[in-house]
């Protein structure tokens, strides 16, 4: 179901449509779930797949694995801030 063989540009074909135009920039379909889609795999691991392409040439794009994915990195960031010595977080 998804092809890992081609490089995707992420900033053109995604990141440009979605902020600007509420769309991606090419054929493609947006999954809520994971498990509409086969997971990635490297040299060294699998891992589920946020963004691909499908056999069809269809670019990919999962709000689950997008969400897991930024709610990672906030925890990391979080307790990046809560290591330091007088740890706080910026007022708006």
């Amino acid at each position: 179901m998804h092809k890992s063989n081609k490089k995707l540009s992420v900033y053109e074909v995604f990141r440009c449509g979605m902020a600007h135009e509420y769309f991606i920039k090419k054929s493609g379909v947006i999954f809520m779930l994971s498990g509409n889609t086969k997971p990635c795999v490297d040299d060294e691991s699998t891992f589920p797949c946020g963004i691909g392409m499908l056999d069809n040439g269809q670019y990919f794009f999962v709000v689950e694995q997008y969400y897991e994915d930024f709610a990672e990195a906030c925890h990391k960031v979080h307790g990046e801030i809560l290591r330091k010595p007088n740890p706080s977080i910026p007022k708006a």
